[in-house]
């Protein structure tokens, strides 16, 4: 039963049609519409009128409506996602959206898809064209290929090939390549689901190639698949094939050979080591198929690129579910641009992307005069399954750990997500873009000191 008092206090909270003529509510509607204001203030009176108490606590609920009606709208009713400050470290970083795409080629492609485009029409025929065959040469002339292919991940590469292939058919994998992607997604899932049965041979740390060619059967195996390891590395007393023996391997067999790379490592790079073959490397070698992703080391959007012989990619490309996995105009737009870049430069675009440690700790010691912090050796990654085995050492600032430090610095504007480590808040400024300096000096001050702090 609710008190008399109770009823009396819940009176006094104003009706909706009142509180929509609020000036500060009126400038609310003006920006969100009085649809989803009225959404909002309803949905705050509902919980307000469980959680009164007493005439002071809804004098203050009615003086701070507006900010969390606000609040209510950005965070509940029309959410969207807000540009982070990166101070992990971590370049290819998967839960911040992997890389941040390139700004000439973003404005280069947005002035294209703001009028009517070329896509699938052939201006030399008059005819209905290949909206992919400029991405495919390109990919030809910069990897060796004969042909590709893009889908819209790296994970709906794999389950094609694996379905066009594998479908009723072994699939054979070594043990110590079984591997688990992002969101608890594992390889074997993938493949069996493709219809593919996998078979694994080998041991964790011991595979042979004689594990391998025990294996294949004319008549069973649909083709042999090699992944590189992400994101872990075995080490120690450890054996397994070289993609040049696999290759011999199954040159002899006549049974197909497919990489998944992953990272998209079209080229060597020049600036850094990233211990793993390219994709031209690999399709050099006589690899038949080569499988990566399009937002890792090539810093474009979301995608996955299969590329390889012709005759299998056309099998790829008459599949009923290539239709499925197809990508849009501004992923083959902006691909396009960004692979003409590469053909240009010679170089990848993470290169553009790695640190210069001179300028960090410049940067670093900056931002300590102003809001102290203590400057310690911290390791960046390119992330991404890209080169686990390759951190790059640089100086970053660091701040005791605390709860509350952590939550405000992850919930200001913009968030600034750092990484925690030996109970320190550690930020990276290898990820932090120059431009951004300013902003973390602002909320750092504001949440270690106060906001009128001089320090």
């Amino acid at each position: 039963m609710i008190s008399r008092d109770k009823k009396l206090l819940l009176r006094k909270i104003p009706q909706i049609s009142r509180i929509l003529q609020e000036s500060s509510i009126k400038k609310l509607s003006t920006i969100y519409g009085k649809t989803v204001v009225s959404l909002a203030i309803s949905k705050i009176i509902e919980e307000l009128k469980k959680s009164i108490n007493n005439e002071e606590e809804l004098k203050d609920a009615l003086n701070s409506l507006a900010a969390n009606v606000e609040k209510y709208i950005k965070n509940t009713i029309i959410p969207s996602i807000s540009k982070v400050i990166n101070a992990t470290g971590t370049l290819i970083h998967t839960n911040l959206g992997r890389t941040p795409l390139d700004n000439d080629i973003l404005t280069y492609s947005l002035a294209v898809l703001t009028r009517y485009i070329d896509l699938e029409f052939n201006l030399y025929t008059g005819q209905r064209g290949d909206r992919l065959w400029r991405i495919a040469k390109m990919l030809s002339i910069i990897t060796g290929c004969d042909s590709a292919l893009v889908v819209n991940n790296n994970a709906a590469a794999l389950y094609l090939v694996g379905k066009t292939f594998g479908e009723g058919k072994e699939v054979i994998i070594g043990m110590d390549e079984v591997i688990e992607i992002g969101d608890n997604f594992r390889l074997m899932e993938i493949l069996k689901a493709s219809g593919t049965k996998v078979r694994i041979v080998g041991s964790t740390n011991k595979t042979y190639i004689s594990d391998y060619k025990n294996a294949i059967s004319r008549e069973k195996t649909g083709f042999i698949l090699k992944v590189k390891k992400s994101n872990f590395n075995i080490e120690g007393f450890t054996t397994s094939p070289t993609v040049k023996e696999l290759v011999r391997l199954a040159k002899t067999a006549k049974i197909p050979l497919f990489v998944d790379e992953g990272s998209g490592k079209l080229i060597d790079t020049n600036k850094i080591d990233i211990p793993f073959p390219s994709v031209k490397e690999l399709i050099d070698m006589g690899v038949d198929l080569v499988l990566f992703s399009s937002d890792k080391l090539l810093y474009g959007p979301q995608g996955g690129i299969i590329v390889g012989k012709h005759i299998l990619i056309n099998r790829l490309r008459k599949s009923p579910l290539y239709r499925t996995f197809r990508v849009g105009k501004f992923t083959i737009v902006y691909l396009e641009k960004l692979l003409s870049s590469i053909l240009i430069e010679s170089n990848m675009p993470i290169e553009k992307n790695l640190p210069d440690l001179g300028n960090i700790n410049k940067r670093t010691e900056k931002i300590k005069k102003v809001v102290g912090g203590e400057i310690i050796k911290d390791c960046s990654y390119l992330g991404g399954g890209s080169g686990v085995l390759t951190p790059i050492e640089v100086p970053a600032l660091a701040f005791p750990y605390k709860k509350k430090t952590l939550e405000k610095l992850l919930l200001s504007n913009p968030p600034i997500v750092p990484h925690v480590k030996h109970n320190k808040i550690i930020i990276n400024l290898t990820t932090v873009f120059p431009d951004e300096d300013k902003i973390v000096i602002e909320r750092l001050k504001q949440i270690l000191y106060g906001k009128n702090s001089s320090c």
